[in-house]
């Protein structure tokens, strides 16, 4: 994969490749989420990742990387949150973006650092609706080497903002863009 440094001589407004938040610690793919083991690789840092990969204009796949936390109780108790899963997009005419999961992959996970015994991992396929994007030049200060970059803006369902994230690495960096596990109906595991 090739991290991003600088960018090309033409603007390039494709959402293929994988873009993280703050100073990066959140990306997509193996070094979040172990497929095998089902396990989490807590990063050093919270935020938020989507990798793209286009089939076509208007479709294709897509995977989200999360980990943030929560005030509990204490003044230092905190619930983390870790969820991967990933899916079909859509890109509708008036650019908004229908996110469908696999819904036999996503999976997360809750930490209480106070309470080890309300902690739990979970099957999760959440659908997600974006009211739009926008995808602008940017000179990221906080990286080391202050370059040029791709920024995405996605908006929420409701129209607010997510948190930016930044071009980090394209071709992205994305566990196979099909199901990796089967739905069972019917199926009773008692």
């Amino acid at each position: 994969m090739t991290k991003v440094f600088a960018l090309p001589s033409a603007m390039d407004t494709s959402l293929n490749g994988t873009w993280t938040s703050g100073n990066g610690d959140v990306v997509t793919g193996q070094d979040f989420y172990n497929l095998v083991n089902k396990t989490f690789n807590v990063p050093k840092t919270t935020g938020i990742s989507y990798s793209f990969l286009s089939t076509n204009e208007t479709s294709g796949f897509w995977e989200q990387a999360l980990y943030q936390y929560s005030r509990n109780d204490g003044p230092d108790c905190y619930t983390l949150q870790l969820v991967w899963q990933h899916g079909n997009y859509t890109i509708h005419p008036n650019n908004s973006i229908t996110l469908d999961p696999f819904k036999a992959d996503g999976l997360q996970q809750f930490t209480n650092t106070c309470n080890h015994d309300k902690d739990r991992v979970e099957y999760y396929a959440q659908q997600e609706f974006m009211q739009g994007f926008d995808i602008t030049t940017y000179k990221h200060l906080l990286a080391d080497d202050a370059q040029w970059s791709y920024k995405l803006q996605l908006y929420n369902y409701d129209g607010s903002l997510k948190t930016p994230m930044y071009l980090a690495y394209r071709p992205a960096l994305m566990f196979p863009p099909s199901p990796l596990h089967m739905t069972m109906i019917g199926f009773n595991d008692e």
